[in-house]
């Protein structure tokens, strides 16, 4: 069981997911879209104790003692403002 933080500590909720033996991040991030709408390019994924590709599979060495993770997401560049970067 994961237990996965959205939006951030102060005004997110918090939601367990069981996931089987041979989840990916990739994975995941297909969960996490269906579940909260967030587009995978734009998940920010944090918590892993070591950083992790797309392809890595999810095992019990890789997750924090709480076994929670964080998850949020892209800021977008405002349209009007993308040319004054």
């Amino acid at each position: 069981m994961v237990q996965v933080l959205c939006g951030g500590a102060s005004e997110g909720s918090t939601f367990p997911l069981e996931l089987p033996g041979t989840t990916s991040v990739s994975e995941l991030r297909t969960m996490l879209h269906q579940l909260v709408g967030i587009n995978p390019c734009n998940q920010i994924l944090e918590g892993f104790k070591v950083p992790v590709e797309d392809s890595t599979m999810i095992t019990p060495e890789l997750l924090p003692e709480s076994r929670t993770l964080s998850l949020n997401a892209h800021a977008s560049v405002p349209y009007e403002n993308y040319f004054e970067r």
